[in-house]
């Protein structure tokens, strides 16, 4: 005779227990067919991804990196440097066959997809910053590289897959990083702090080129020719650009500039009297002073300096001859800056007695390295113009 307890058949506990991972088991089942739909979601839309990634990366650039010296920028640009390198460094893992398993099989596909993103967001970081620092019609060939690379991330984006392309566009946002970073470490702008900055450079270059022979030997040794010819000409690159003044005084940047009538400082700022610009001198960037004989002219700047840099800025007065067709030096004026206002590093220069014609005052660093500069013609008039007064 069966027991009563065979009648009842299982027990409520274990058809809890059952119930429970039927459940956990369905779980887990929607779980990995949602994450493959969006797998082959991204797989089929991962251009249109890449420029949305872009787009975003950029926006958070602008509004997260409005002072060089902030430690959210400065955590935000390594962290984009520390996701490309373990993205970089997955993906050879991968192509090794070193990382294999379901987890290869699902994250592999995603890897080019983030990699494009923090490369987007890492070098649109560097545009915002360099575009800032001094006006692009002076460094056009730089920032015309810069949009070049960012481009050419979209343009030939399967080349992700390849080692020498992702070692060598890694080493460049390596060598930019350090330019900006090494001069807030020691506190100064100089060839010196440049050449420090590369040196830095290659040996985390060296470090991360090590981890990668160390994980892949085979397919490192492939590319390995490329590789160094790739760093070898950013290094020979970049150092061209500095040597040659293209490369913007980072992290140093011009808030303000402006042609005045007189200047006084006091309690409050700097009390300043000026013409009211018309929209068309804004335009062409050139402006017209009206004064009247034997009267100076003055120029204020205001140049952002973060708060570990103490450098001197210069104010270079030049007038154009038009019987030689060039500028000629008339003055120049060097002041000690110290960082950390959020407007910028305040100072002015002037000129007694100022001769009418076409004048340009630029602001530079000691070593000649552009910062900014204003251009603007000298009228004589007999009678003062309306000024317009306030407070900088």
């Amino acid at each position: 005779m069966p027991s009563i307890r065979s009648l009842r058949g299982p027990s409520s506990g274990s058809w809890g227990n059952s119930r429970t991972l039927t459940h956990a088991k369905n779980c887990y089942t929607s779980l990995v067919s949602i994450f493959q739909r969006a797998r082959a979601f991204a797989t089929c839309h991962e251009r249109p991804l890449s420029v949305l990634s872009m787009a975003v990366g950029f926006f958070l650039d602008n509004t997260l990196l409005w002072r060089a010296d902030l430690s959210p920028a400065i955590l935000l640009l390594y962290s984009y440097l520390a996701a490309s390198g373990i993205f970089i460094l997955a993906m050879h893992l991968a192509e090794e066959g070193v990382w294999r398993g379901k987890s290869a099989a699902l994250l592999r596909p995603w890897l080019p997809i983030a990699l494009q993103f923090v490369s987007g967001a890492t070098f649109s970081a560097f545009f915002v910053f360099y575009s800032r620092s001094t006006s692009i019609l002076f460094i056009w060939p730089f920032l015309a590289m810069l949009l070049a690379i960012f481009a050419g991330m979209e343009i030939f984006h399967t080349y992700h897959d390849r080692l020498a392309f992702q070692n060598v566009v890694y080493f460049l946002a390596l060598f930019l990083f350090s330019i900006y970073a090494v001069p807030l470490a020691v506190g100064r702008i100089g060839a010196d702090v440049f050449l420090l900055s590369g040196a830095v450079a290659v040996l985390a270059f060296s470090v991360f080129l090590a981890l990668l022979v160390v994980t892949g030997r085979r397919r490192f040794a492939v590319n390995a020719k490329k590789i160094f010819i790739g760093a070898g000409g950013v290094l020979i690159l970049m150092n061209t650009f500095y040597f040659t003044h293209l490369l913007p005084p980072l992290p140093l940047s011009l808030r303000d500039i402006g042609v005045y009538h007189s200047i006084v400082k006091t309690n409050d700022g700097y009390a300043v009297s000026g013409e009211e610009e018309s929209w068309l001198s804004a335009f062409l960037g050139r402006s017209i002073a009206h004064i009247l004989p034997g009267e100076p002219a003055y120029v204020f700047s205001s140049v952002f300096t973060p708060v570990a840099i103490k450098t001197d800025i210069v104010h270079r007065w030049e007038r154009w001859d038009t019987l030689q067709n060039k500028w000629i030096l008339n003055n120049v004026v060097e002041f000690p800056v110290l960082g950390g206002r959020d407007g910028g590093y305040r100072g002015f220069s002037e000129i007694s007695s100022i001769p009418a014609g076409l004048w340009r005052v630029s602001v530079e660093t000691p070593d000649g390295r552009l910062i900014g500069r204003v251009e603007f013609t000298v009228d004589y008039v007999s009678e003062e113009p309306p000024l317009v007064n306030q407070v900088l």
